[in-house]
């Protein structure tokens, strides 16, 4: 294993590596305290949101509740990765070791963004955007559109765009995953058992579907989905961030697959062009399992 300065070094492992991502890995914590800390963080983030008056009571999209929520995720995004610092090398903790931690910053200086993970995500996006795109064009008032168009964001698209995939990406992967290696858990594994907590963290959506009255049997399948759909996205951006270490790049990954949503699979194999659309799904389903190795690091 290359040593690194500032007694850091790159983590490996066959089939996997090598990661570009360098933690302080000293195994000075058990698993045990790992998953147990990784819970509490994942408990942490999902109790914030309950915290104030009336939450249980005000829809999640409501936009007092999306302000107060905004503040209390925020608050635990900026506490976490100190909190993790000191588990970590015997709680030697440091501003320098805390932006090291969280992907912010590396042996060369502070980290910016990997594009070539952005472009394979994008790919992967690549019917929908056609779609997308199409409709657009085909909008008789698209023109409209376009010069009515304002660079306030709604609150919702805040919470969406920004604050979401900013502090979901500090506490779910740049804090969790530190203290799952630091704990001696192999890079491949982890990339598996991090993403179960971020899927897990969305459970509670449920309630707030119950609240607004749907049927419980929809309410199951709702979150079922939900569960695995997050799981799958947090395995993918654990990979990136240790093959990367950089922060910016899976946050600048999680805000645009919030933007673009699930992909409406039905519309596209309904459309009127669907003979453009289609094959440019499956051009970019190739072009992201082809270049999935070397452009994600």
């Amino acid at each position: 294993v290359k040593v690194m300065e500032g007694d850091f070094r790159a983590v490996e492992d066959d089939g996997w590596g090598p990661y570009g991502y360098s933690i302080l890995y000293k195994h000075q914590i058990s698993l045990l305290s790992s998953i147990a800390l990784c819970s509490l963080l994942s408990t942490s983030y999902v109790a914030s949101l309950y915290l104030w008056r009336d939450a249980l009571k005000i829809p999640r999209n409501h936009p007092t509740s999306i302000r107060q929520r905004i503040v209390s995720v925020s608050v635990v995004a900026l506490l976490s990765p100190a909190v993790v610092c000191c588990f970590l090398d015997g709680g030697n903790c440091n501003m320098d070791k805390i932006l090291r931690v969280v992907g912010l910053k590396n042996d060369d200086g502070f980290s910016l963004i990997a594009w070539r993970p952005v472009l394979l995500i994008v790919s992967l996006f690549f019917g929908p955007l056609v779609l997308n795109l199409t409709d657009l064009l085909l909008h008789s008032s698209w023109r409209e559109e376009l010069s009515s168009f304002s660079w306030t964001m709604p609150v919702t698209q805040v919470r969406n765009l920004i604050v979401g995939p900013v502090t979901e990406e500090i506490v779910f992967r740049s804090c969790m995953l530190p203290l799952l290696l630091e704990a001696g858990m192999k890079p491949g594994l982890a990339i598996f058992i991090c993403p179960l907590f971020f899927g897990s963290a969305h459970v509670h959506h449920g309630y707030q579907l119950m609240l607004e009255g749907h049927m419980k049997k929809n309410v199951a399948i709702i979150v079922i989905f939900q569960f695995c759909f997050t799981t799958v996205f947090g395995a993918f951006v654990s990979y990136v961030f240790l093959r990367t270490g950089q922060l910016l790049t899976i946050i600048l990954i999680h805000s645009f697959c919030n933007m673009m949503g699930f992909p409406a699979f039905s519309e596209m194999f309904s459309h009127a062009y669907r003979w453009l659309i289609c094959p440019c799904l499956v051009v970019g389903l190739f072009v992201f399992i082809r270049m999935f190795g070397s452009w994600t690091i």
